[in-house]
């Protein structure tokens, strides 16, 4: 779905993050799907499963983030759009460039690289911490509280914690009801079924061990947010047959 040239910069971001990180995280959305899915998906695919364009790192409090905001503001040098950290590249080279730069470059040679940084939960003293709100995810309380939650993935010599395969499934299911952007409700359908197929546990335990975590209005969002078309995308885009992506999608209740 993304361009190589795309995610070979967003992997060269994450490396840096994940060898010079030393705090309690948790790496979230389309990378930690990715090392979650690649070896089985592979395997049986014969490809390279979809890697991903944007950073999502989970955090359990307000000190954490504190810490790794001014990482990735001082040492990648990244600014705060928002609550998104971004940079801008290069999308030839994949160069850093700085804001004069981008600005004399056509739009589609730029490449905007996002890193997003989520907490548990957000409240008033969150923004009087920070100076701003950023996103929640309300299941990386699970994550951070709840022993054996996470399983560690390797990136080269790195072990890195994600979320468990059924709490990552609950995380996209409430995801992709939220997505304005087409290629992004595909993306999310894509990890959907990747995870239910690929992930080293059955269809049914992680289908079912999600269920605990879904939110019933979440789902039903979802479900009306994916059309036709998006669905024809993720099969075109992930190899998984058409009827078996509409089965997984029946069972979670997004069809």
């Amino acid at each position: 779905m993304y361009d190589r040239r795309e995610t070979d910069v967003s992997f060269r971001y994450l490396s840096r993050l994940a060898q010079d990180l030393d705090v309690d995280r948790c790496l979230i959305g389309g990378w930690a799907v990715y090392y979650t899915v690649s070896s089985l998906y592979s395997a049986e695919i014969g490809r390279e499963y979809l890697g991903s364009r944007d950073i999502d790192i989970g955090l359990p409090d307000v000190v954490a983030f504190g810490g790794v905001s001014e990482y990735i503001l001082g040492k990648l040098g990244f600014e705060r759009l928002s609550f998104r950290y971004v940079r801008q590249l290069d999308y030839e080279t994949g160069r850093e460039l700085s804001k004069e730069e981008a600005r004399e470059l056509p739009t589609h040679m730029v490449v905007p690289m996002y890193i997003d940084l989520l907490l548990p939960s957000v409240g008033p003293e969150t923004r009087g911490t920070l100076g701003f709100t950023p996103p929640d995810e309300q299941l990386l309380k699970v994550v951070f509280e709840e022993r054996g939650q996470t399983r560690k993935v390797r990136m080269g010599n790195l072990p890195v914690p994600v979320p468990s395969p059924p709490l990552l499934l609950a995380m996209k299911v409430h995801s992709v009801g939220t997505r304005g952007m087409e290629h992004k409700r595909v993306k999310d359908l894509c990890d959907i079924a990747a995870l239910c197929l690929y992930s080293g546990e059955s269809m049914d335990s992680v289908i079912q061990a999600a269920s605990a975590w879904l939110d019933a209005s979440k789902v039903q969002k979802g479900r009306r947010a994916i059309t036709a078309e998006d669905k024809k995308q993720a099969v075109s885009a992930t190899g998984i047959a058409d009827g078996t992506l509409s089965a997984l999608l029946e069972r979670i209740g997004l069809q």
